[in-house]
């Protein structure tokens, strides 16, 4: 079964779903080996994920694996789940790519062409110097730091439409935003006009604000007030150090580039912000069944 082993992994790694690592989420090698083990042959793997739900468990072992998106229970120990690390993308991807494939069209699959795409000019990226770059240590803290930055950005009315963190001799956040910009004045809703709570909100607003006296809008009580931040880039370095950050940090070292600074940016980086993606192989694939 090695060669059958050998192209399974050739094609994970052709859709972009190997790797174990926690910058990538995907099938370790040894999960591949336990599919063509259990499937005996890479097309019986392909014909076989095709029908799989998500989340996907494939085996029962000696414990619950609540919250795991693909259950492959080690056959070594019982109590493992080897796919333990399979991100729902990742395993949604591999769902996809097995419905997609056709051998008429492997090397899309196994060996795809290289696209580069630009990312967009109102990026911010937030870059973060490490003391000790360790990939599966600055991974996590870099998604945890993205999800509290998206929170805030969003508390402050910007929209971020996507996101996504890279270790690339220091960590990276790239943050893609609707707007770069927002009006001066946001809405600030109160609490219903029979809400024992009203007497609070007009004592706080009773003399209005620099663009008018509170309002109603339905049977709620609101005023317009002046924006904390307009900018995302000023919003985002205002935000940065209120976040608790790991010791492999440097945050005196931390830059916010947007702009035309983009272009400092690591290639690999600037041409593959979104990820994990699909890839050339969508295009030239079978329909799905």
């Amino acid at each position: 079964m090695k060669d059958e082993v050998r192209i399974l992994k050739q094609f994970l790694k052709g859709i972009g779903a190997y790797g174990a690592e926690s910058s990538v989420q995907g099938f370790s090698g040894y999960v591949a080996e336990l599919l063509v083990f259990r499937y005996k042959t890479f097309d019986e793997v392909i014909s076989n994920v095709r029908k799989w739900n998500i989340p996907s468990v494939l085996d029962k072992g000696t414990k619950e694996f609540n919250g795991a998106n693909l259950v492959i229970v080690d056959p070594v120990d019982s109590g493992r789940n080897a796919a333990a690390n399979v991100s729902l993308e990742n395993l949604s991807t591999f769902i996809l790519a097995a419905n997609l494939f056709a051998w008429e069209t492997w090397k899309d699959f196994l060996f795809p062409k290289r696209q580069d795409f630009s990312i967009p000019g109102d990026a911010v990226v937030v870059y973060f110097p490490c003391k000790k770059c360790n990939e599966e240590v600055l991974v996590p803290n870099l998604r945890r730091i993205s999800s509290v930055l998206k929170g805030e950005l969003e508390k402050l009315g910007f929209r971020i439409v996507y996101s996504s963190v890279f270790v690339d001799k220091g960590g990276y956040i790239v943050v893609i935003p609707e707007a770069n910009n927002l009006g001066e004045a946001s809405l600030h809703i109160g609490p219903p006009v029979t809400s024992p709570n009203v007497a609070s909100f007009l004592q706080k607003w009773k003399s209005g604000t620099k663009f008018g006296m509170p309002f109603m809008v339905g049977d709620r009580i609101c005023v317009l007030r002046e924006r904390e931040e307009r900018e995302v880039s000023e919003a985002i370095a205002g935000i940065i150090p209120k976040i608790k950050l790991s010791r492999d940090f440097d945050p005196n070292r931390i830059l916010v580039i947007y702009g035309h600074d983009l272009v400092s940016m690591p290639e690999s980086i600037r041409n593959g912000f979104i990820f994990p993606s699909l890839g050339t192989w969508v295009r030239n694939s079978r329909d799905i069944e």
